[in-house]
């Protein structure tokens, strides 16, 4: 597990690996989201889990925007401009 920086990037964890791609696909693009992505999570998922996972996934964007909105800076941080967008990040694989 990654401690402060970039997030790990290699899931062994078949659950962790579907969600952290869903993740990256709502984050890119969530009107690219279809039924194809939900049936593979059904595979992995119960529907109450693929609920919470969107249902977080959305609640995290929303936060991000607030926070952007209301010009909150992580602690420690004292330059808005070193914060940035998560749909400009290069999010890999």
């Amino acid at each position: 597990m990654a401690i402060g920086g970039k997030p790990d990037e290699a899931h062994p964890d078949p659950k962790t690996k579907a969600a952290v791609a869903l993740t990256k696909r709502f984050v890119r693009d969530h009107h690219a989201l279809g039924e194809a992505d939900f049936q593979a999570l059904a595979e992995l998922f119960s529907e109450k889990e693929i609920a919470a996972l969107c249902a977080f996934m959305a609640f995290m964007a929303a936060a991000h925007k607030f926070g952007v909105i209301m010009d909150v800076l992580p602690e420690g941080e004292t330059d808005a401009g070193s914060l940035s967008d998560p749909q400009d990040e290069d999010l890999g694989g």
